[in-house]
């Protein structure tokens, strides 16, 4: 979804095992929705600035759930 530049995304990958001897200790994690979120813009002066971010959670029948996160922020202008 795109509004004023924003750019909103929200992912989802699945899979399946089908091999019912796999230990559930052994079984990948499972990557829940990932949610996106990116902007870019410029302003008078020629600077070129975006923002870039995400967010997924990860979790597993027995072990450890898990949180990911990422921002980042960039500002770029060519001289010359």
């Amino acid at each position: 979804m795109k509004k004023n530049g924003w750019n909103l995304n929200l992912n989802y990958i699945g899979y399946q095992v089908t091999d019912k001897n796999i230990a559930n200790s052994d079984q990948p994690y499972e990557k829940l929705p990932e949610i996106t979120l990116n902007k870019s813009w410029n302003d008078k002066r020629n600077i070129n600035y975006s923002l870039n971010s995400s967010f997924v959670a990860f979790n597993h029948l027995s072990k450890v759930d898990g949180n990911r996160g990422d921002i980042q922020f960039k500002i770029k202008r060519k001289f010359s």
